[in-house]
């Protein structure tokens, strides 16, 4: 069974297309797992400060091995800008 997650991610200010830019390596290196049919990042386009967030696995399996070995803490580098 396909599992499909869709999430929401607000931010303060427009800083979302610097977020996907300094996101590109996890989303490529996410792409190539095993399982992965889809995995995207995108700003919203009405909706400044708002990134929608997009995957597609194969199955569950797929799904909790990613999880297990990139936790989503690890993209708060990402998220957080440098000063």
């Amino acid at each position: 069974m396909r599992i499909l997650i869709a999430g929401r991610i607000e931010f303060e200010g427009e800083i979302c297309a610097w977020i996907i830019r300094g996101g590109r390596e996890h989303i490529l290196a996410s792409r190539q797992e095993k399982g992965c049919v889809s995995y995207v990042w995108s700003v919203d386009p009405l909706e400044p400060g708002v990134l929608h967030v997009f995957e597609e696995w194969e199955s569950e399996t797929d799904l909790a091995r990613i999880s297990a070995i990139r936790p989503i803490r690890r993209c708060a580098r990402i998220w957080k800008p440098s000063r």
